[in-house]
């Protein structure tokens, strides 16, 4: 009985990245200039892609994106964590804080005086990986004989990414649910206000790390290095370590996670820009027929 309730989980989570591998791979063929094949046996995309920029406007192509590469940069500082499990309930609660970020955007397009400011739990440090953070290695030295209940949250968990893996999830709650806490009483201050910038739309981040991109981004290379990313994230769902049938629920959200903000969009993406460049092909084939018979 113990075997079949290892066996089935195992089968589902192998099942499931197969079938994510072949989607990502196919998000990655087709998002490539380089790439000689038709979509869908339609469409010649290649240097077609970048007829993107006319599909969207300005603003919604800069922050497609700032979204992917929000999700690329946050994702990949936690690669490297010492087992997969971790990597796997973090990604699920950076993927929560994207979802609060898009939703509360979209709340506030048009009421610009309920911007919440942005606070990172790494906010010096952004580009350093979690599991090199010598910001927070540092705070925590010094800090060591502090008393305080938050420094106490902050350090367990802290150690929990290397030491007991049993504890890190209620760790990883704990310290997530203390954060906002201590977060939420700092944003009902007034000074807080005099912090907001245009770019904070969003509830406060603990893992998401938001990219403000001040300079001109290229979709569809966003897209094809971000695949790089997801690919390996999927990877972490096939050790053994995540196996567990008690695990499968989590690995079954992320999933949905990833569909929705990634692989689903992507593909919306690509019917847009191939039903976009037939019509422009047809178009022209019937401009020319018109001069032909006048």
């Amino acid at each position: 009985m113990d075997k079949i309730d290892q066996i089935d989980p195992q089968e589902k989570i192998t099942k499931i990245v197969q079938k994510r591998h072949e989607q990502i791979s196919e998000i990655k063929l087709y998002y490539d200039w380089n790439n000689q094949q038709f979509y869908k046996g339609i469409a010649y995309l290649g240097q077609n892609l970048d007829k993107f920029e006319k599909i969207f406007s300005k603003e919604e192509y800069k922050l497609k994106c700032e979204n992917i590469i929000s999700l690329s940069l946050s994702i990949g500082k936690i690669l490297d964590l010492n087992n997969s499990i971790k990597t796997l309930l973090l990604s699920i609660k950076i993927f929560e804080e994207h979802k609060n970020y898009i939703n509360n955007k979209n709340s506030n397009n048009n009421d610009n005086n309920n911007k919440t400011f942005i606070t990172n739990l790494f906010l010096k440090n952004n580009f350093i990986p979690l599991s090199q953070n010598n910001f927070i290695k540092e705070r925590i030295k010094q800090n060591s004989d502090n008393q305080n209940d938050s420094y106490k949250v902050m350090s367990k968990f802290y150690k929990s990414l290397y030491g007991n893996d049993s504890n890190f999830f209620n760790d990883l709650n704990n310290y997530y649910n203390s954060q906002n806490e201590i977060n939420n009483k700092e944003n009902n201050q007034k000074e807080e206000n005099n912090k907001i910038k245009a770019e904070s739309l969003s509830n406060t981040n603990i893992f998401y790390i938001r990219a403000n991109i001040c300079f001109n981004l290229d979709y569809p290379s966003t897209i094809y290095s971000a695949c790089d990313i997801f690919y390996m994230l999927y990877n972490k769902m096939m050790d053994n370590i995540c196996y567990n049938p008690n695990f499968l629920s989590y690995i079954e959200e992320l999933d949905e996670y990833i569909i929705n903000y990634f692989i689903k969009p992507c593909f919306d993406d690509l019917l847009k820009l191939s039903t976009f460049i037939v019509k422009n092909e047809v178009e022209e084939l019937n401009s020319n027929l018109e001069k032909l018979y006048k």
